[in-house]
């Protein structure tokens, strides 16, 4: 019974077992085959050289290396940008990876030295300006914007405009001159160094300055000068009137005194003296009370153009401190821009390969096409 429930593998199995058995001249046959091999030399394997024929293979991924270098040669990896610098020189800033790099320059001081004006070399005072521009290629163009604008917060600046999408973001910003290295510092641990390209543009202000602090010494030395001609102008019409009135005064009584004697005196002769005079004192009034509306007119003329020019020197001043704080602002802060763009794989590969790519992968291509071809080259035959 217990047979009855055996599979096939195991019946075959189990008749195999028992057939297994040796010739019955195995002994005689095994050592007839082993005297022949003693007797009988080895058998050495010989190399027959085949026809040779040309690695046409081996060439054409030669030439496939050789044609990808000259065009990667050819093609450039980024774009080149223009930056102005302080002495208007162009100079070429090229990227590996960059199409949208850019340097922006805020607004220029309204008070800038005139053409050909040298700075002293007495005076080594420093106001640099700092401006800053970044380009970076990630694949997380959007966390990188929102992380960029985090950090300028976080150091005590300004975001002035943020946009990002999926392949292109644009982060404006300020921050302290003092925290600006901070801020380096945290781009570069977000974007990477091969990622990151920065420039940098610093400018010494002193000749803006210097010309603003000309601005405020001239605008004060006239200011001073025209508030003295002013008191001055003030004090003279006061004793020009003074004595204009004085004299009027005087000729008033001289005739309020003949008009007197004309009532008390009935004499024709006598009154016909007294209107002489009284005539005659009527025109020295007539005559310096004209005097004195020339002296006010003239005094109102003066006075209203010394105030005019005092208010334009007022102004004047005024915007050089305006402009002279805007300098200390602008060197206390410092005005960037950060470009970012998504990179592909190719992109990052190429980055950390720097050599053409195509050439290395035809060369190892054509290496190999020529050392199959050479161990084909070759027959191994025995003897």
């Amino acid at each position: 019974m217990a047979n009855f429930f055996r599979t096939i593998e195991e019946v075959l199995a189990d008749w195999g077992r028992r057939q297994r058995q040796l010739p019955s001249r195995n002994e005689l046959l095994k050592s007839e085959i082993l005297n022949k091999l003693q007797a009988t030399e080895p058998m050495l394997p010989k190399i027959l050289p085949q026809h040779w024929h040309t690695p046409w293979l081996s060439f054409a991924f030669t030439s496939l290396a050789l044609i990808s270098l000259f065009v990667g040669s050819l093609l450039p990896l980024g774009t080149s940008t223009t930056v102005k610098t302080l002495n208007n020189k162009d100079v070429e800033l090229s990227s590996p990876f960059s199409n949208s790099l850019s340097i922006r320059k805020g607004d220029s001081i309204f008070f800038t030295p005139p053409q050909g004006y040298e700075i002293p070399i007495t005076d080594n005072r420093e106001f640099t300006r700092t401006d800053y521009s970044a380009n970076i290629r990630t694949r997380r163009v959007d966390e990188l914007v929102e992380n960029i604008g985090d950090t300028v917060r976080f150091l005590g600046g300004r975001v002035d405009s943020s946009n990002s999408s999926k392949q292109y973001g644009h982060v404006s910003f300020v921050v302290p001159a003092d925290k600006f290295e901070s801020f380096r510092r945290s781009v570069k641990r977000l974007a990477g160094g091969r990622f990151l390209i920065e420039n940098i543009y610093t400018e010494n202000l002193l000749p803006q300055k210097q010309s603003i602090e000309q601005q405020q010494k001239n605008a004060g030395e006239t200011l001073t000068k025209l508030r003295s001609e002013k008191n001055s102008l003030i004090s003279n019409h006061k004793k020009v009137v003074a004595q204009i009135q004085s004299k009027i005064n005087e000729v008033d009584k001289r005739i309020t005194a003949v008009r007197i004697k004309l009532d008390v005196t009935n004499d024709p002769s006598q009154r016909e003296i007294l209107k002489a005079e009284e005539r005659r004192l009527l025109d020295e009034k007539n005559t310096l009370e004209a005097e004195l509306a020339n002296e006010n007119s003239n005094y109102s003329s003066k006075l209203y153009s010394l105030d005019l020019q005092i208010r334009e020197n007022e102004a004047i001043l005024d915007s050089a401190f305006k402009e002279d704080q805007k300098l200390v602002d602008t060197v206390a802060t410092v005005r960037g821009t950060v470009s970012l763009g998504w990179i592909s794989v190719w992109e990052i590969i190429r980055l950390y390969v720097p050599v053409n790519f195509g050439f290395v992968v035809f060369g190892i291509a054509a290496i190999a096409a020529y050392l199959i071809h050479r161990r084909r080259s070759y027959l191994f035959l025995p003897d």
